[in-house]
């Protein structure tokens, strides 16, 4: 399995995970207090320059991805939230070890 991560930062980048989200239905356990989100808000949320999204693929395919959302611009404190699209759960777990790997190792 070869695992392959990449920084979103283009919106029509962030818009691909947003439409793999609506057609997998999986808002409900990424924010769980925002069951259904609308295009332009996931993306006002998503799309700013201190919140990283990183794609993660297996063998050239979208599997899943990563956030991390600083809780204070000033610290070094942020919040983790990880995601596998449905048909890739079974990859998960190398997907969750690989973003954090990345995450701590480049981000500071």
């Amino acid at each position: 399995m070869g695992i392959h991560l990449e920084w979103l930062t283009e919106r029509d980048e962030l818009l691909m995970i947003y439409e793999r989200l609506k057609a997998d239905d999986l808002f409900w356990c990424l924010t769980p207090d925002r069951a259904h989100w609308e295009r332009d808000e996931w993306l006002a949320m998503y799309d700013r320059d201190h919140v990283l999204v990183l794609a993660g693929y297996v063998d050239g395919r979208l599997a899943g991805f990563a956030t991390l959302f600083p809780y204070r611009l000033a610290t070094q404190v942020g919040e983790i939230g990880l995601c596998a699209f449905r048909g890739h759960f079974h990859e998960a777990a190398p997907l969750c070890r690989e973003a954090l790997l990345w995450i701590y190792s480049n981000i500071d």
